[in-house]
């Protein structure tokens, strides 16, 4: 009974144990459960956020590309409001695009061939976005870039009285009376509507006869023409004009002159103190620099041009007096609108000179803007190797100051003014009239001889030194140019005539990286 009782006791204690054994066994057969269902469902929490992340990516590309197409259409419309004018776009609720318009291209540097054409493309950004529905401000986004390029297609249309007076070399509108002195060059057609002058001064009037009719014989003889007046016509009312200059004109100097019955009046009124312009509709409004801030009131030694990114016409305005010293160079227009303000070129060696505008699609004609636009007086006083090259309009009085035959001004395009004046050189107006008289009467004792001088010009330089061949000229510029009026208050470029708005070249596009 002892022996029976013991192994009683000893299997119920193995069966305690075996049974502790298995409640271990079941709870950590139940963690393990735990952990896997925990595992589970959270890889399928991640699952499902991975799955509307990517959702939120594709939304937001395809919102980019969406963005981009209403950008680049936006800008062929005729209401496109411009660069640096943000547009907000919404394709649904929680999708929408954002787009920005920033004149030039990163990709263009100083040195890059296209620099030029810097001003005429635009960086259109657009970034695409797709916000998670509970938690808006958790978002993705996509960002893509495309630079586009201006396709020129048409200038403004110009006003009839400034088309009139291209047909002109130099244009002078009013009546008043012309003074102009030799030796100087006029080019091509001129219209004269004011009573004109010739050389009032000096030579006497025998001397200044034979001088005029010698200059036309040395132009048939193949010896140059150098004649005030030449290689075109002259238009003239006729009846304002005393009998000498007109027999100087149509007899000694053999001048073809027309007659104008036109009154005074100007080709087009001064623009007013423009401070920006505009290169097309929508486009950055460029500041018009001051010369004086820059340069002070004399400018010297410094050249002022176009700059792609601040000023790509190079177009300057000057705010009162203003004079043009040694080597002083401006590439581009001056703009003067000052009623009591001079442009004054005095110095060695100064330049001013028009800027081509940049061609029309197609095109081969070169066009640029005016050189000089001065509503006051445009002055040269003194100096020597000067020159403009292109147009310019001048609404009071175009003057070359009294001074020394040293003194040139070459002006190659057009002139424009109310009133013209060459004065004086101080060399020819000192020579006394018995002195003129002893020129001419040895001049034509001496071709009686062999080997003689045969013109009176000719042998009037080799007695005096004064040359026959002027320093002052104008004439038209050699490649045909049309000179462009601009009204400062529009654009220089607008859209074509057939166009519903302007027309823009793809350059570049790109995904940036977010």
């Amino acid at each position: 009974m002892s022996l029976n009782l013991r192994e009683r006791k000893t299997s119920k204690r193995a069966r305690g144990k075996r049974r502790g054994v298995a409640v271990v066994m079941v709870l950590g057969l139940l963690a393990i459960t735990l952990a896997l269902s925990y595992s589970m469902l959270r890889g399928q929490t991640m699952t499902a956020q991975l799955q509307q992340n990517f959702t939120r990516t594709v939304d937001a590309r395809y919102a980019a590309q969406a963005g981009m197409n209403a950008a680049l259409r936006k800008m062929h419309e005729a209401n496109w409001q411009g660069v640096d004018v943000p547009v907000h776009g919404k394709i649904d609720e929680h999708t929408g695009y954002d787009i920005t318009y920033t004149t030039g291209d990163a990709s263009l540097t100083p040195s890059s061939p296209a620099w030029s054409e810097y001003p005429f493309r635009v960086t259109v950004r657009v970034v695409g976005y797709a916000e998670n529905p509970d938690q808006p401000a958790v978002k993705s986004t996509h960002t893509l870039e495309t630079v586009v390029q201006l396709v020129l297609r048409a200038f403004n249309s110009q006003p009839s009285g400034w088309t009139n007076a291209q047909a002109y070399a130099l244009y002078q509108w009013a009546t008043e009376k012309q003074t102009l002195h030799p030796p100087f060059r006029i080019e091509g057609n001129a219209f004269m509507l004011g009573e004109l002058s010739l050389a009032p001064s000096y030579p006497p009037a025998t001397q200044r006869a034979r001088y005029f009719s010698d200059l036309n014989l040395m132009r048939i003889a193949g010896l140059g023409d150098y004649r005030p007046f030449g290689g075109g016509t002259l238009t003239l009312n006729l009846t304002r004009q005393g009998t000498s200059e007109l027999t100087a004109l149509q007899t000694q100097l053999a001048v073809p002159t027309l007659h104008t019955g036109a009154a005074s009046n100007q080709p087009v009124a001064p623009p007013a103190g423009a401070t920006t312009y505009q290169l097309y509709p929508g486009g950055k409004a460029y500041e018009i620099p001051s010369l004086q801030r820059q340069f002070g009131a004399v400018m010297q030694g410094a050249t002022a041009q176009p700059d792609p990114v601040e000023n790509p016409l190079g177009v300057f305005r000057s705010e009162g007096w203003m004079t043009f010293g040694d080597n002083a160079k401006v590439i581009g227009t001056v703009l003067s609108p000052g009623s009591s303000s001079d442009l004054v070129v005095a110095g060695k060696n100064v330049e001013i000179r028009g800027y081509n505008l940049p061609p029309l699609e197609g095109s081969s004609e070169v066009a640029q803007l005016p050189a000089l636009l001065v509503r006051d007086d445009l002055i040269v006083y003194g100096g020597s190797g000067s020159t403009i090259k292109g147009l310019a309009m001048v609404w009071n009085r175009f003057q070359i100051d009294d001074g020394a035959t040293s003194t040139s001004m070459n002006l190659t395009g057009k002139l424009l003014a109310r009133n013209v004046a060459i004065g004086k050189r101080t060399e020819w107006n000192q020579v006394s009239n018995s002195t003129w008289t002893n020129s001419l009467n040895n001049f034509l004792l001496q071709v009686l001889l062999p080997f003689s001088t045969k013109f009176y010009p000719q042998y009037f330089q080799q007695h005096s030194g004064f040359s026959y061949q002027p320093k002052i000229t104008f004439k038209p510029d050699s490649t045909p140019v049309r000179y462009h009026w601009q009204d400062w208050n529009k654009p220089v470029y607008v859209k074509g005539a057939s166009d519903p708005g302007l027309r823009w070249q793809i350059i570049s596009q790109r995904r940036i990286a977010d």
